[in-house]
């Protein structure tokens, strides 16, 4: 399944020998993404032999055939084992005098590199890169032998900064990003971070050099290399040079590192943003410069054995940027100095790694490109919130190419690790992610407070980026300056905190439909004062077969407190202490025999209140459903139905692109179908509502909105045109005077917003009413694919 395209493919029992190709005459680089030899064992010692294959990148219940405990590990029950991944590869003899370094960019947990029998590293880090030299090890022109042996994530360090997400059933291990080997001389460059200044018209290139050489003076001292470090921008895609060459020299001790800066002068430069992802490239070379040296090419002081034909070129590194500039302005958010608002969803990978239907999909290219590209694009989207995880490292390429903003959070929701180990983490995640111009905010924890978070490690990362918005979960409830807020807004929530009669009076006081329910608390936003994103509302999520609630809540209640309920429960403990709470929002509003088309029709009609009345409250500067990927099976769900492999949407997606929409229109308006006790009109009467006209562009927008009442049997049988324009960024309510029929009945009132040069699918906003007192049959209604939708 995998698609991606891979430098240098081999095959278990098929040794490749590596005739370098450098990359830029300097760096030469191996991919070993493809298929590994793959066994579990119980002890740390490496398998006898290797019965199974894998795919990497990928996770451990991707080989083959199965591992012995498959289903135990999507259940959470594993026996904790040792997965061993083995890598048969030779190299050409010309990169003999090279220095060569492992890097894995994501895996998990306690990764062990082995080369040729030797040890060269454990290391902690599930979320940024490992690194392990195989200079001293590695053979040319004879087989190798890498192993890396992967535990299991009950044996991690408690010092490690890998937070738990309790809406998680299990942690699979495995090599979940690239895997590759470069080639370099001794002085090379082990980190390069490009901070755009569009105010300033040039960019600032941050980089950790390091100098791997080991050579030792007289004393046995470590010797020092002089180098040459030179840095020039050019265009991405035409590779057109658009800066001048900046050069600067120094000298660096053999293994050690040193961080440099560089500012390079680029004016006029064309701004990436979602309408124009334009990319640029900062090419870095270092060479260690031979005049240190003498006539041998040895160290003038010595002769040390060894052979020095590395002298010269040492190591080059072209990185992707964008120069974009996203800042915090009062109350809204500003790209390229002009405020937007921001629409979209959440991904949680980590969740959906647990998914059973994953298998390989992470990391087959053309499923992830139709789902972090193709979708959004068709639903008008500009933003993800990449929640409790984060992602491989194409996903992120994806967006900077395609202009999708990202919130990127780290895996910190229940916290643990020790405070070195966070800041050296969270440091080496900047470091390694913080090219993308896709990723506009840091998102250091979610639901969570941390005074070392909050006070220590988010000031120090700004000094390393300053050009990005830290979002700091709820540290802004200790005091802690924060740059913007994030809110979860749940008005059907019922989780561990609730008791039973919260549940009872939430669900009859939250009377949906009306675009200002005093229950929502929309009236405590206007008293905050930074830009606030709402990443999370609804509850109301499925599983993907559209007959069970995704939500599964613990809840301790004495068996006396939920007598009177028991039917909305649908687990016990033995001695009823202890409740698996299955409180269904759609059996207490569509009874126990609803199907599955009917509450996906009633999660898509509510989900699409929702996100008007938060689009109605016009305090948030994005708005961001939870989630649009996860595991189907887990605490939440997603908006995918059936088979995940071929991204069908659900009509709770569909509802988004409507509701979302910028230039929208929404009837304000309670309901009149679903609502216990709702509201009665007389056949014939004359009643008045609101429409409210939203327009969160940075443009004027005018149009006609298209008002229809349609019947029982679908047929139209009131229609009115109402012509609308509208500042940017501003909102008008347009009160009407709408006659009812005169037959009673169910009824749907229905606004169509046609917006003068959007050719796209007009934006709808809907209500359901009551006609009189008889019982009523109401119209169906199914959301329409956007017109940009990609093919199957």
């Amino acid at each position: 399944m995998m698609k991606r395209a891979i430098e240098i493919l081999w095959l278990v029992g098929l040794l490749v020998l590596v005739t370098p190709v450098p990359a830029q005459d300097v760096r030469t680089t191996i991919s070993l993404n493809g298929i590994a030899e793959f066994e579990q064992t119980r002890t740390a010692f490496p398998p006898k032999e290797f019965t199974r294959t894998i795919q990497v990148p990928g996770l451990i219940d991707l080989a083959t055939p199965k591992i012995e405990q498959y289903e135990a590990y999507f259940s959470g029950k594993h026996e904790p084992r040792y997965s061993w991944y083995r890598f048969v590869f030779k190299v050409d003899k010309v990169l003999e005098h090279q220095f060569a370094v492992l890097k894995i960019l994501k895996s998990r947990y306690n990764t062990q590199v082995i080369l040729n029998g030797h040890d060269c590293g454990t290391y902690m880090q599930c979320n940024t890169p490992v690194e392990a030299d195989l200079t001293d090890h590695i053979s040319y022109e004879k087989e190798n032998i890498l192993l890396v042996r992967i535990g299991d994530r009950a044996w991690l360090p408690k010092e490690s900064a890998t937070g738990f997400d309790r809406e998680k059933f299990t942690d699979i291990p495995g090599i979940w990003d690239d895997v590759s080997i470069s080639f370099t001389g001794p002085m090379q460059i082990h980190r390069a971070l490009v901070l755009p200044d569009m105010e300033g018209e040039r960019a600032e290139v941050k980089l950790k050099l390091e100098n791997r050489a080991k050579v030792l003076e007289r004393n046995m001292e470590y010797s020092e290399i002089e180098y040459t470090l030179s840095a020039f921008l050019r265009e991405k895609q035409s590779g057109k040079r658009v800066s001048q060459t900046v050069e600067q020299k120094g000298k660096l001790r053999c293994q050690q590192f040193e961080q440099i800066r560089l500012e390079m002068e680029l004016p006029g430069a064309r701004p990436w943003s979602p309408a124009d992802p334009f990319l640029y490239e900062t090419v870095i070379s270092v060479t260690a410069d031979a005049k240190y040296f003498d006539d041998y090419g040895n160290p003038e002081n010595q002769r040390p054995p060894g052979d020095y034909s590395w002298i010269g070129a040492s190591d080059e590194l072209a990185v992707t940027f964008g120069m974009r500039d996203f800042k915090a302005v009062e109350r809204r958010f500003h790209l390229n100095g002009e405020e937007i608002r921001m629409f979209g969803s959440a991904i949680t990978l980590n969740r959906f790694f647990e998914d059973r239907e994953r298998a390989g999909l992470p990391w087959d290219r053309e499923w992830v490109e139709k789902l972090m590209v193709g979708i959004p694009r068709a639903m008008e989207w500009n933003i993800f919130r990449v929640s409790v995880g984060i992602l491989p490292s194409f996903w992120y390429d994806l967006a900077d190419e395609h202009g999708f903003l990202i919130q990127n959070e780290y895996p910190m929701w229940n916290l643990r690790g020790r405070d070195s180990q966070l800041m050296t983490e969270y440091e080496d995640w900047v470091w390694t992610d913080g090219n993308h111009p896709s990723i506009v905010i840091w998102d250091a924890l979610n639901e969570n407070k941390q005074p070392f978070i909050g006070e220590v490690l988010i000031p120090s990362l700004r000094k390393l980026d300053p050009t990005r918005i830290w979002d700091a979960g709820w540290n802004a409830m200790t005091g802690v300056p924060v740059d913007m807020r994030e809110i979860h807004l749940y008005g059907l929530h019922h989780g561990w905190w609730s008791t039973d009669e919260d549940v009872i009076s939430q669900r009859d006081e939250y009377r949906f439909g009306g675009l200002f329910p005093k229950y929502a608390r929309f009236d405590y936003f206007p008293n905050i004062t930074s830009p606030m994103i709402l990443n999370e509302y609804g509850w109301l999520w499925q599983h993907r077969d559209g007959r069970h609630s995704a939500i599964r809540t613990y809840g301790n209640f004495t068996d006396r407190d939920i007598t009177p309920y028991r039917e909305n429960y649908e687990y016990f403990e033995p001695d009823g202490s202890q409740i698996y709470s299955g409180r269904d929002i759609y059996e207490w509003y569509l009874g126990k025999g609803a199907t599955a088309v009917e509450r996906w029709s009633f999660q898509a009609y509510l989900l699409g209140i929702q996100t008007e009345e938060i689009r109605s409250a016009r305090q948030f500067s994005g708005v961001i459903s939870f989630p649009y990927l996860t595991n189907n099976g887990g605490h939440t769900g997603d908006w995918f139905i059936h088979r995940i492999a071929a991204l069908e949407p659900s009509q709770a997606l569909l509802v988004q692109y409507h509701a979302m929409k910028p230039f929208a229109v929404f009837v304000d308006l309670e309901d009149g179908r679903y609502l216990r006790n709702p509201n009665h009109y007389e056949p014939g009467s004359l009643i008045t509502l609101n429409l409210l006209a939203v327009n969160d562009l940075p443009v004027q927008m005018e149009g006609n909105i298209h008002l229809t009442i349609i019947n029982s049997g679908g047929d139209t049988v009131f229609s009115k045109t109402i012509p609308v324009l509208l500042e940017k960024f501003w909102q008008k309510l347009i009160p009407l005077s709408v006659k009812l029929p005169d037959e009673p009945g169910g009824y749907m009132i229905m606004t169509e917003l046609e917006a003068k040069g959007d050719n796209n699918l007009e934006q709808v906003s809907r209500r359901y009413i009551r006609v009189g007192d008889s019982k009523a049959n109401f119209p169906e209604y199914e959301y329409r694919l956007p017109d940009q939708w990609p093919e199957e």
